[in-house]
């Protein structure tokens, strides 16, 4: 496994700003296609933030699940 680290106001936007990034190197796919594709081959995505000056898990998301 493996983890990396997207800027982004979202869990599902983080998808969104990786299927861009890969789009960007001239890759012959849709967005839709590259989304998709991420979606079904990134297990969780954990949104974190700052309240009150501490950081701390905003959202946990499982890409394909009905819940944001």
């Amino acid at each position: 496994g493996s983890f990396t680290t997207i800027h982004a106001d979202t869990a599902q936007k983080a998808l969104d700003r990786l299927a861009l990034m890969v789009m960007s190197v001239g890759i012959n796919m849709s967005f839709e296609e590259v989304r998709r594709y991420a979606a079904s081959s990134i297990d969780v995505v954990v949104q974190l933030g700052r309240k009150d000056g501490r950081r701390g898990v905003e959202q946990v998301w499982v890409p394909g699940s009905s819940n944001p």
